[in-house]
């Protein structure tokens, strides 16, 4: 089977994750200074995983710092410039600006080192003979030179006291940073696990960079796992179901996550790894290791010979005895994927909401996850997995995933039993579930007026259609804000035994 395609566009997502082979390196109690003149002005290529942790940032800022209402309208309004930049590729430049906002709620510094710090990307590799550095670079042009030192942060799972190394940079003019930063102190006598590095200015801000996996190469186990998968002898539908998805997580075990590919990049590699051990362990006992699953985890949805990737969060209090819980489907907008309902709008609001209510929710690769075929999939592989109630299946989208669910709509009326749209939408016809359209006064990206006359039509036709005016929003911020008021409209909807059909 193949994989379903995924676009190159950047992400919304959550903060980058990379791979270190197995390390055992050393550390003073005081690792000296490490001074590293800038080269040739470059900057890094900032990529996903870096965009995705500036804007996770400015998530959880405006949730720690709730803006007064006078103040909306400009962050939704620098928040779109920021999201018009990305759009165009223009990573750096969106991450300066989002990087600006959060400093601004956060009332952090603004001076030359705080500002350093921000614009740094961390690129780890592991090396040959067990010596580790980093390549700690500007994402964008500073605009004033910094001569001074900065430090890298190594921060445990288990809560240890961080571990830093302190090293200088000197520019000349607005030179960009560019060093080389070896971790050997950092990492030595740590145990295996997931850790994360941060860039931060000594006794002041740090802003996470990146993290690092402390594990032998992936490529024995990976391999191991693959093979013992080969040797499951063939089952029913449901059997070949789990085995196309352990084989899939298993494609995700690397030693180099790509930064385009959140399945990778979020990953943890070392738990990954583990939790693979137990799920293959039941494939071979004839068991589904994914039924009944509860919390959050990737997975792929087989369809006509191509696997769309899928976030599934399920709740254990959803799963209780014999529960038959709702599902709310959520589909990204363009330049997102499976990860953004998740990890995004709103810091992952959603699955706050799915806790609160007690349903399961899945979140599709919207690109080749949304055509009634694939939707058709999800919907049965949730009920065979969760035991759904099919009766109170919903849909929502985000900009181009509100277009993909007025397509839906229409022609899978009868397995939706309510729908919403937010900043995005397209023409409806009848008959449609109950369905809520949210247009955001400030969107430069969807003005209102472009779907609204699609959706007043609809209302004047009677078809059951509530417009909601989201005064002072922009495009994406406005998602975060209104799930609540989405989902009470949602589950306050069900199918009758009547309905049904296409």
């Amino acid at each position: 089977m193949r994989r379903s395609n995924r676009p190159s566009m950047g992400a919304n997502v959550v903060a980058a994750w990379v791979g270190v082979a197995g390390v055992t390196l050393a550390q003073p109690e005081r690792p000296p200074p490490v001074t590293v003149e800038a080269p040739a002005e470059r900057t890094a290529r900032a990529t996903r995983a870096d965009l995705a942790r500036a804007y996770l940032r400015l998530e959880r800022a405006l949730s720690s710092h709730a803006p007064g209402p006078d103040e909306i309208p400009a962050i939704n309004r620098r928040f779109d410039q920021a999201s018009v930049a990305f759009f165009s590729g223009q990573y750096g430049s969106a991450i300066k600006t989002l990087g600006e906002m959060t400093a601004s709620l956060l009332g952090e510094p603004d001076d030359a080192p705080t500002r350093a710090a921000r614009s740094l990307a961390v690129r780890v590799t592991a090396v040959v003979d067990g010596g580790t550095s980093a390549r700690v670079r500007s994402m964008h042009a500073l605009g004033e030179p910094y001569s001074g030192p900065l430090e890298l942060r190594l921060i445990g799972p288990d809560g240890p006291p961080p571990r830093s190394v302190r090293f200088t940079v000197e520019t000349k003019g607005s030179t960009p940073i560019d060093a080389q930063v070896p971790l050997k102190e950092l990492l030595e006598g740590r145990s295996p696990g997931t850790y994360t590095l941060s860039v931060a200015v000594p006794g002041g801000t740090s802003f996470e960079a990146a993290r690092v996996s402390l594990m032998p190469p992936t490529a024995p186990r990976r391999a191991s796992l693959e093979s013992r998968l080969a040797a499951v002898p063939e089952g029913d539908a449901v059997a070949a179901r789990a085995r196309e998805i352990a084989r899939a997580r298993v494609g995700l075990l690397t030693d180099e996550p790509s930064p385009t590919n959140s399945a990778q990049f979020l990953a943890d590699m070392h738990a990954l790894a583990d939790d693979l051990e137990r799920e293959i362990a039941a494939v071979e006992r004839g068991e589904n290791p994914y039924a009944r699953l509860a919390g959050d985890h990737w997975r792929v949805i087989p369809v006509a010979g191509a696997m769309v990737p899928c976030r599934v969060f399920a709740p254990a209090s959803a799963l209780a005895g014999n529960a038959r819980p709702p599902l709310v489907v959520a589909f990204h907008g363009a330049g997102g994927d499976e990860s953004m309902f998740f990890e995004g709008y709103g810091g992952g609001k959603i699955k706050d909401l799915a806790d609160r209510h007690g349903f399961v929710c899945a979140a599709p690769l919207t690109y080749s996850g949304s055509s009634p075929a694939a939707f058709d999939a999800l919907i049965d592989h949730m009920a065979e997995d969760f035991g759904i109630d099919r009766g109170r299946a919903y849909v929502l989208g985000h900009s181009m995933g509100a277009g993909a669910v007025t397509s839906l709509v229409s022609r899978r009326h009868g397995s939706i039993a309510g729908a919403a749209c937010l900043a995005g939408g397209g023409a409806v016809r009848g008959p449609i579930p109950p369905m809520m359209v949210v247009l955001a006064e400030l969107d430069p990206i969807v003005p209102p007026a472009r779907v609204r006359r699609s959706f007043e039509e609809a209302a004047r036709a009677d078809l059951p259609v509530t417009i909601v005016e989201a005064e002072g929003w922009g495009h994406t911020l406005v998602v975060g804000e209104y799930l609540p008021r989405v989902v009470d409209f949602l589950l306050g909807h069900r199918l009758t035994p009547l309905e049904g059909g296409e």
